[in-house]
C-alpha cells in the first residue's frame, strides 16, 4: 500500500516496532475552540494543550480515493451529560475550520513519559457544518451524544460548476446571450419511435 500522507521519517521507524497511536481533533468552536485527542491525559503539541477524551468520543474519516475535487465527509462524536451539550447545540458553527491529527506516542496514553515521536500528520482539513444531539437508554441513565459533521473540498453547487461554468458556455457558444440557441431545441431534439408490435 502506498503511503500518501508525507509521514515524517522518525514516526515510520517507530512504526516498525512498538507505537501508541493518537489521533488529535481541532474544532474551530465559537468562543470555545476544542483541542482534544483520543488518548487519557493532557499532551502539549504546536503550543497547545490536548486533552485527552478517551472512549467518550469517535470519529469517523473519509478515504483518499476520491481526490482533491470530490466533497468528502467525516464526523466527530463526543459523549458528555445533557447539560453540557445542550448549551452548544445553538452556536453557529457552519463553515468553520475543522482538522484531524495522526501521531505515535513513546508510550501507553497517560503513563509517565508518553510523548509523541514527532509531528502529528494531518489526516483531515474541513469545515463543521451542522450537530446534531442524541439521547440513547443505558439501564438507569442516559447518553447523550453530540454529532458534528464535517466536510472538505467543494461543495455540490460549486461540484457542478468544475463541469460547467460562464466561461465553459462563452467558449463553446460565444455571442449566446440569454438562451437564444435552446429557443428552437425542442425542433431540433430526437424524436424515438417505440416499434409496433
Amino acid at each position: 500500500m502506498e503511503l500518501r500522507r508525507g509521514v515524517p521519517p522518525a514516526m515510520l521507524a517507530a512504526m516498525a516496532g512498538t507505537t501508541y497511536p493518537v489521533l488529535f481533533v481541532h474544532l474551530d468552536w465559537p468562543g470555545a475552540p476544542v483541542f482534544v485527542h483520543s488518548a487519557k491525559g493532557v499532551l502539549t503539541w504546536g503550543g497547545r494543550d490536548w486533552k485527552g477524551v478517551g472512549a467518550f468520543g469517535s470519529i469517523s474519516i473519509p478515504d483518499e480515493g476520491g481526490g482533491s475535487m470530490v466533497t468528502a465527509e467525516a464526523s466527530v462524536t463526543l459523549q458528555a451529560s445533557p447539560e453540557d451539550l445542550d448549551a452548544y447545540m445553538d452556536d453557529a458553527i457552519r463553515n468553520r475550520e475543522a482538522a484531524f491529527y495522526w501521531g505515535s506516542l513513546t508510550a501507553r496514553p497517560g503513563t509517565a513519559g508518553a510523548q509523541l515521536i514527532s509531528d502529528p500528520v494531518a489526516v483531515f482539513h474541513g469545515a463543521m457544518d451542522a450537530a446534531g444531539l442524541t439521547f440513547e437508554p443505558d439501564g438507569d441513565n442516559v447518553i447523550s451524544s453530540i454529532t458534528v459533521g464535517l466536510a472538505t473540498g467543494p461543495g455540490a453547487r460549486s461540484s457542478a460548476s468544475v463541469y460547467h461554468s460562464d466561461q465553459d458556455q462563452a467558449r463553446r457558444h460565444p455571442g449566446d446571450t440569454a438562451g437564444r440557441l435552446t429557443a428552437l431545441a425542442s425542433l431540433r431534439r430526437e424524436t424515438i419511435t417505440w416499434p409496433e408490435s
